[in-house]
């Protein structure tokens, strides 16, 4: 099952489009995976140069888990506003 998802989700990445338009999520492709309930959304953040890739229940759409997780997402997101090229401060 796992492999037929990631087989899924490899084969639609080169349909993401080119040059997004907008700063996040601009463009989403979704794969359906075969004998499941989940399928695959995947979208790219043009800011932060990501592909995400969200599983959702088809019938409810509820995102049943998504890669890289929002708080990661976020977090890097914080990263490009406040970074000053300095991950430590030394006096810290």
């Amino acid at each position: 099952m796992v492999n037929a998802i990631i087989s899924s989700i490899a084969a639609a990445i080169p349909a993401l489009p080119r040059g997004a338009v907008g700063a996040s999520a601009a463009a989403a492709v979704t794969v359906p995976l075969a004998r499941s309930n989940i399928e695959a959304r995947l979208s790219f953040d043009k800011e932060l140069a990501q592909i995400i890739i969200t599983l959702c229940d088809k019938e409810t759409g509820e995102v049943v888990r998504q890669i890289p997780p929002e708080q990661v997402l976020q977090f890097a997101q914080f990263l490009l506003e406040n970074s000053t090229g300095k991950v430590l401060d030394a006096r810290a």
